[in-house]
C-alpha cells in the first residue's frame, strides 16, 4: 500500500520532481544551441563576409523551393570535399534550413558548433 502525501502517492513523487529537471535541461539546451549559432554566424561574417542566405525568395520573403534544392546540392557538395570545416556545416545547416528541413538544419548546426569548438 502506497502512503500519499496531500493527495499525490509517494511513488509518483519523485517522477514529478523529475519532470521539471527535465524541462529545465531541455530549455537550456535550447538556449545554448541558439546563442552558439549566433556566435557562429557572427564568426563567420566576420572573418570573410561569406552571405549566409543567397536565395531567390519572391515577394512575400519567402524561399523559392527549387532555388533552395539548388543552393543545398551546392552546399552539400562543398561538406563531402571539406568535412571537417565548420563553415561549411554552419552554410549546409542554412540551405537545409531554406528546404525547410528543419531536423537536418539542426544536425548540421550541431556539427558545425563541435567541429567550431574543436578548433
Amino acid at each position: 500500500r502506497l502512503l500519499t502525501v496531500t493527495g499525490v502517492q509517494t511513488c509518483a513523487l519523485p517522477i514529478l520532481l523529475l519532470i521539471p529537471a527535465i524541462a529545465g535541461g531541455l530549455i537550456v539546451r535550447e538556449i545554448r544551441f541558439g546563442y552558439d549559432t549566433v556566435q557562429l554566424g557572427r564568426t563567420l561574417s566576420a572573418e570573410d563576409g561569406i552571405p549566409l542566405d543567397t536565395v531567390e525568395r519572391d515577394e512575400f520573403g519567402r524561399v523559392d523551393r527549387a532555388a533552395a534544392d539548388i543552393e543545398w546540392q551546392r552546399r552539400k557538395a562543398i561538406v563531402e570535399q571539406s568535412p571537417d570545416d565548420w563553415r561549411a556545416w554552419f552554410l549546409l545547416a542554412v540551405a537545409y534550413d531554406n528546404a525547410r528541413d528543419r531536423k537536418q538544419a539542426r544536425a548540421a548546426a550541431r556539427h558545425a558548433i563541435e567541429l567550431f569548438k574543436q578548433r
